[in-house]
């Protein structure tokens, strides 16, 4: 007995070591409540390789969950200022990621708006995010009940490939509740 209860603290030992955040690419979970008007990095992991972007989480529990992809030129940073109306009005938890492979431009002291920018159209990767998003929402946060799937411009294009994925809930429902 003792044994397989030191086995099991071992495997959770390790389990959380492998999802803790840290400086490198790691895993990291999405948080369910916070401060609306902070935005929050995520990595995940699709396809053995790092998934970066950012989440805002409202105050209270989420019954709905907003999937956002970002236009061409741009990043997650571009969205979090959306992602913040989005928590603080509707009480939803929103998340934007990078898209693995684009390319950042850093921030242009010539350029006058004010997030990042960026190059590439890695839609395909943008989609298996996308979907990556999804699931790590309704792994992180039993609360959410509705899924929503926006995409925007380049994002439109991804988003658009997400739900043509075909990606599933445990049981069987489609990941995705809507897409706009």
């Amino acid at each position: 007995m003792l044994r397989k209860a030191a086995s099991t603290a071992l495997l959770g030992i390790a389990l959380a070591a492998s999802i803790a955040p840290s400086a490198e690419a790691a895993a990291s979970p999405v948080g369910c409540v916070g401060n609306p008007d902070r935005a929050h990095r995520v990595t995940l992991q699709v396809d053995g390789e790092p998934a970066t972007g950012r989440y805002v989480a409202p105050k209270r529990r989420p019954r709905v969950a907003v999937v956002m992809g970002h236009g061409y030129s741009f990043d997650s940073e571009g969205w979090v200022p959306h992602m913040q109306l989005a928590a603080r009005e509707s009480g939803a938890l929103a998340i934007t990621m990078d898209y693995r492979g684009l390319v950042s431009l850093g921030d242009d002291p010539e350029d006058t708006w004010p997030y990042n920018r960026s190059r590439g159209y890695p839609v395909k990767a943008g989609s298996e995010d996308l979907v990556a998003a999804g699931q790590a929402i309704l792994a992180s946060c039993p609360s959410v009940r509705s899924l929503i799937l926006l995409g925007v411009s380049m994002g439109g294009n991804a988003s658009g490939m997400a739900a043509a994925l075909g990606a599933e809930r445990p049981g069987g429902d489609p990941l995705f509740d809507y897409w706009i």
